[in-house]
């Protein structure tokens, strides 16, 4: 199941939520690379974690499998590519093709929240660069360092699932508040 809706997607992942250590995976996709950023079990800081380059899908679906199973991940937040006047692109169709494909072929079970990604790489860029780099420095001394492209990759992840977190959070003082509110209401309505 994938949707553009935060309020079906927030109902799907607490049905899916495996346990309090469940985390919520960023996705940028991109043709050739994906990047990734994770958030913690709380849901309210994302964390770059890497980028995975391959022009098939098959090899990008068995990277997000693994991420899924190994770092108990109960959903995805993809970034939706979109235009200045917020219509689907080419390659927002090509994004829904590969999610598609990822959930038919690869059976990629979590719940996948489309997220508008206008600006994240540009935002990604404007980011305090050394502060979210320093984040990406220890694998980086690792075979397949990562390039400044891969950076970039990785850092629009964080941006997107960020956006998403904090709207998240919104969602559910929104409607906490909204309940609280009600309540009060209902509460002097009866004296």
């Amino acid at each position: 199941m994938y949707t553009d809706d935060i309020s079906v997607f927030i109902e799907a992942i607490d049905a899916q939520r495996r346990s309090r250590h469940s985390r919520l995976l960023g996705i940028d996709p991109g043709n050739t690379s994906i990047g990734v950023a994770m958030s913690e079990p709380l849901f309210k800081l994302a964390t770059p974690f890497g980028t995975f380059r391959s022009r098939k899908l098959t090899p990008k679906a068995r990277y997000l499998t693994d991420l899924i199973g190994e770092w108990k991940v109960c959903g995805m937040v993809v970034g939706d590519p979109k235009n200045q006047h917020g219509g689907i692109t080419r390659q927002g169709q090509s994004v829904r093709t590969m999610l598609h494909n990822l959930q038919r072929l690869h059976d990629v079970d979590v719940p996948i929240l489309l997220w508008d990604e206008r600006f994240s790489s540009q935002t990604g860029l404007l980011l305090d660069a050394r502060s979210v780099r320093t984040a990406l420095r220890p694998r980086s001394r690792q075979p397949g360092a990562f390039s400044d492209d891969a950076k970039s990759h990785a850092i629009a992840a964080l941006t997107i699932l960020q956006s998403a977190l904090d709207a998240i959070h919104m969602h559910y003082a929104t409607k906490e508040a909204w309940t609280f509110s009600t309540k009060e209401a209902g509460d002097t309505a009866s004296e």
